[in-house]
């Protein structure tokens, strides 16, 4: 790993270069690794929305692990979601553009946009579902989610959305066969588990025939079974006649027996059946507010991907600080970090900090340079040394001399109200911040206007 404060390579928490205690940042490399490496065992026993909240855990605490980003990236692009396993791909380059399995990655989905543009649209199905919910068109939304799991077979949030609505629609056994999809795909999904309790014992056994026809109940609810046990004696005493069974009176008392035992298990079946839709109906009548809930939790999960994205920019302003710190200090003032991690905060308070200084240093530099240049350079010497002091930070080395500075560029130029305005700061400024002769030569020059 690298010191925290240097960029050194280190192979023990002090680092030998700079002297910097990097204990805090071990620990934290350490427990992104633990993370990820039950990421990864969870993701081998196909656990898939287990191993994905560990990957992401892992990258929170640090936004560098290549190799628990990449794996992150596998599992959306397994489960539906080839957009956000490019972004995370994408940022493994950008990260270090020599990491050959993201690039990888990436270059085989550019191989098959087919492919992508198909999982691309099941991804616009679904969200077109989540407001069609919302608007209460429950019959376009089984549409939507049912084409979206047709042509991305792996999108898991679907599956489990499409198994909710037939849940609340009292088709339990499509309910039944989604969530067998589901949990094939991933054993160890919350959601897929919750709606299989739901199902409980109207659960159908896999491969039995479709259930008889079912009409609309007059209370409004959802559906109700109907006419299963007179359908199937009349059916039976229909077949007896044809085959001339009911001449043959012991065939005939035997067959009648047959039939309203038959009946009997019929109605207990009917019972059963509509008691478990009942209890349906009362578990649907909180759709609406399942729906709610599912739409705030795409808000969080909006809300915690803009969040990811400012972690991953105070990462990257850290690696653009030395080649240009002009643009790592705009992306860390323009950016909100009020919702951010603490660390993450701190990161980024340390990292505005030093870009800053560097600024503050290097137009002070440039300034002081064309000031001795002489009074044909006085202008552009105004300019940088203005810029400087726009940089200006409690770590200031220089703001004293460069109000200074400012002061004699503007009794130059016969500005008296600035000039001393500035000998007045730089009198004020801090120990460290100004020369003693130049705090003497201000409070001198000063005295004279």
């Amino acid at each position: 790993m690298r010191c925290i404060s240097c960029g050194a390579e280190i192979k023990s928490p002090n680092c030998k270069k700079c002297g910097a205690d990097n204990s805090l940042a071990v620990r934290v490399y350490k427990t992104a690794d633990a993370l990820y490496n039950r990421g990864l065992a969870l993701a081998k026993q196909s656990r898939l929305t287990e191993a994905e909240a560990s990957l992401r855990r892992s990258l929170a605490a640090y936004k560098g692990n290549a190799e628990a980003r990449n794996l992150l990236g596998a599992l959306c692009f397994v489960t539906g979601r080839p957009g956000d396993a490019r972004e995370q791909w994408t940022v493994v380059q950008r990260q270090n553009p020599e990491d050959k399995l993201s690039a990888g990655y990436l270059e085989r989905m550019g191989k098959n946009p087919a492919q992508i543009e198909r999982m691309t649209d099941a991804v616009g199905m679904y969200n077109n579902a989540l407001k069609y919910l919302e608007q209460q068109s429950e019959d376009i939304a089984v549409i939507q989610l049912k084409k979206a799991c047709d042509i991305s077979p792996g999108f898991l949030r679907a599956l489990n959305l499409l198994t909710a609505c037939y849940i609340a629609a009292g088709d339990t056994r499509k309910a039944a066969v989604v969530c067998e999809r589901a949990l094939a795909l991933d054993p160890g999904s919350g959601e897929a588990l919750r709606y299989f309790a739901m199902l409980g014992a109207g659960r159908p056994a896999k491969g039995t025939a479709p259930p008889p026809k079912r009409t609309a109940s007059a209370s409004g609810g959802l559906f109700r079974y109907a006419g299963y046990a007179a359908a199937f004696a009349v059916g039976l005493a229909a077949a007896a006649l044809a085959t001339g069974l009911f001449f043959m009176s012991p065939a005939v008392t035997k067959l009648e027996g047959e039939v309203a035992r038959i009946s009997g298990e019929s109605e207990q079946e009917r019972a059963r059946l509509n008691g478990i839709i009942d209890d349906l109906n009362t578990k649907a009548s909180g759709l609406g507010a399942s729906v709610q809930s599912l739409l705030a939790e795409r808000d969080a999960a909006l809300k915690d991907a803009d969040i990811q994205k400012r972690v991953t920019e105070v990462y990257q302003a850290a690696e653009t600080l030395d080649d240009d710190p002009m643009k790592a200090a705009d992306a860390l003032n323009a950016m909100t970090f009020d919702d951010l991690p603490e660390d993450v905060q701190s990161r980024r308070a340390e990292l505005l900090a030093q870009a800053m200084a560097r600024l503050e240093r290097a137009y002070f530099n440039e300034g002081t340079a064309l000031y001795n240049g002489g009074a044909a350079r006085y202008g552009e010497a105004k300019e940088k040394l203005s810029a400087s002091a726009q940089y200006t930070s409690d770590r200031s080395e220089t703001i004293g001399s460069c109000y200074y500075y400012l002061g004699r560029i503007a009794e130059a130029q016969t500005d008296v109200n600035s000039a001393r305005t500035y000998y007045q700061l730089a009198m004020d400024s801090p120990a460290g911040t100004i020369t003693s002769g130049n705090r003497q030569n201000a409070q001198y020059r000063l005295g004279r206007l």
